[in-house]
């Protein structure tokens, strides 16, 4: 009986370079990159955001009390979901500095509750970032409408493209 295999070898000294690099993304050679990771992500939950808001993704539909008190004095047309006051939405600006924070081997992005400020006109004293979550989880009466999620395709191979240049 005979064995076929093939032994494939690969230099992985680059590799180890960018993991060193990348423990700590404060490195000026990772700054650029968590920077152009943040904007990309940003980017991609904004533009889902406007689509599922407008009824084109999986979010649940606004229920008919809802949609009856939006409309008052506005005339017919549907109402965004989650786009009352445009406050969760502007939180996720790629301009904004308080929706990012380096961490050890990366980044976090998106509500972060120390530092977002609190949501206008709310009945409580509740943070943008707590509105989120009411909303990312379904907590209480609302469904839940998933705002952070994994990213796409798309923005996935822009955030390799970005890093394979930085660690060349």
């Amino acid at each position: 009986m005979f064995r076929i295999h093939n032994t494939i070898t690969l230099d992985l000294s680059r590799l180890e370079a960018y993991k060193r690099r990348f423990r700590n993304p404060k490195t000026p050679e990772m700054r650029p990159v968590m920077n152009q990771w943040r904007a990309r992500y940003l980017g991609f939950v904004r533009r889902r955001y406007v689509e599922q808001s407008k009824g084109g993704g999986n979010w649940p539909s606004l229920s008919p009390a809802t949609i009856r008190s939006r409309r008052k004095g506005k005339g017919k047309g549907s109402p965004a979901i989650m786009r009352n006051t445009g406050t969760l939405l502007a939180v996720l600006d790629t301009q904004r500095t308080d929706n990012w924070k380096f961490i050890n081997n990366g980044l976090r992005v998106g509500f972060l509750k120390s530092k977002t400020s609190r949501h206008p006109g709310g009945k409580r004293s509740l943070s943008v970032a707590d509105i989120a979550g009411i909303h990312q989880f379904g907590k209480g009466r609302n469904p839940k409408r998933e705002i952070i999620v994994d990213p796409d395709k798309q923005t996935t191979d822009g955030m390799i493209r970005d890093l394979m240049r930085a660690t060349k």
